[in-house]
């Protein structure tokens, strides 16, 4: 090869050298991100009956927890909730002339152990039952299928009553609806009919029945006494044959309410025991 060639050779050498230089070698640029969720923020709201935020509670973790919610005489506690996003409202009127309270309900199912209510009562009258309704309309704050009375135990006072639940839908006090039957005067005794108690700081246990022909499902029974010679200082129904039931002892008066839908009778019933 002479020298002419190999400068040739060279220099085209040099000219591809000096190209590829120029030549830009795109690498991609590879970014990566991690996306963190936050976690759902969970409200538990006291809505008013307008649905205008009262109060409101966001727990900040999902462990079992416990809230409680007050407002114009009415309170709800929750125990051992499990938090989840519900709202609670309280409503001050019903659509039924039984109802004597006002109502509370809740706008979903929740998991908790109890909850213990204070609802305001909207009447002089003395409450002997606890309402249930087990599908209600929480906008429109009214019972979609019908108030149920139940056996729940609850605390009354002049202006409140106070019990606890362990499931929910909507609640209320009231007062039993319509005896089934009104036992004609007379019918009602007391064993021993003649009541006496052997001297001063002393008691005595007198059992209340009525003796009906047909088949009994509610009623009330009040009887006056003299408080200056007596004092009536408990009262037991019988709760086998009364499951809805309830009684106030006064200066003076003792009222007790009773209550079977299933009816029984015709007989003698045994009401409750006094002492």
């Amino acid at each position: 090869m002479g020298k002419k060639e190999v400068l040739i050779v060279l220099l085209i050498l040099i000219d591809i050298i000096l190209g590829l230089s120029f030549v830009k070698f795109i690498i991609p640029k590879i970014t990566t991100s991690i996306i963190y969720s936050s976690p759902e923020e969970i409200t538990i709201s006291l809505l008013s009956q307008e649905n205008d935020v009262i109060s409101q509670i966001a727990p900040k973790t999902k462990e079992i927890t416990n809230i409680s919610f007050e407002h114009q005489g009415n309170k709800i506690e929750f125990i051992s909730l499990k938090p989840k996003t519900f709202n609670i409202k309280f409503f001050a009127k019903s659509d039924k002339d039984f109802i004597k309270t006002d109502i509370v309900a809740i706008s979903w199912d929740v998991d908790f152990e109890k909850a213990r209510i204070t609802l305001k009562k909207r009447t002089d009258e003395e409450i002997n039952v606890i309402y249930k309704c087990k599908t209600f309309d929480f906008n429109k704050g009214k019972c979609k299928s019908e108030w149920i009375p139940t056996d729940i135990e609850f605390e009354q006072t002049s202006d409140s009553i106070t019990f606890e639940v362990s499931s929910f839908s909507a609640y209320a006090g009231g007062t039993v609806v319509a005896p089934f039957f009104q036992p004609p005067t007379g019918l009602v005794y007391f064993v021993p009919e003649n009541i006496a108690v052997p001297g001063y700081c002393n008691t005595t246990t007198a059992s209340i029945g009525v003796n009906t022909s047909v088949a009994l499902g509610a009623g009330q029974l009040i009887f006056y006494y003299d408080p200056t010679c007596m004092n009536v200082t408990s009262c037991v129904v019988n709760s086998s044959n009364w499951p809805i039931n309830a009684y106030s002892l006064r200066y003076g008066t003792t009222t007790i309410n009773f209550a079977n839908f299933a009816g029984i009778g015709p007989g003698l019933i045994h009401i409750a025991d006094i002492t």
